[in-house]
């Protein structure tokens, strides 16, 4: 393949945004590979931008799933331990237990997600 601008030239590299094949004296390096003119070196940094911005976004919205179980038990648990019996007064034993078991369950979840967060740093 030929360079676009000196057609007795091989091409070495696509521009990232256009493609069109360049020589090693028509290709700009960009942040993320090369690109053939400030235009293009301009859209390609936009691009970074918004990919960086997208997977923060992302990274985001998984840390807050990592809590909705834990509170989802928390809740549930709270309800069942101090709520009206579901089941009648010969049964409302087994709810508390059981409430007692999901409040637990959750907080230690919610701990161990806190945990593994101050150790990955995030």
């Amino acid at each position: 393949m030929r360079c676009v601008h000196h057609q007795e030239l091989e091409a070495v590299a696509l521009c990232r945004i256009c493609l069109i094949p360049l020589c090693k004296n028509c290709a700009l390096a960009a942040a993320q590979g090369l690109v053939c003119s400030d235009v293009c070196g301009k859209r390609a940094e936009t691009i970074d931008r918004m990919i960086d911005l997208n997977s923060a976004a992302l990274a985001a919205r998984g840390q807050l799933r990592w809590f909705v179980l834990p509170a989802l038990f928390v809740v549930i648990g709270s309800l069942l331990v101090w709520g009206e019996p579901i089941f009648g007064t010969s049964a409302r034993s087994v709810q508390v237990w059981i409430g007692i078991l999901l409040l637990v369950s959750g907080l230690a979840a919610a701990i161990h997600v806190l945990y593994i967060r101050k150790q990955v740093g995030t």
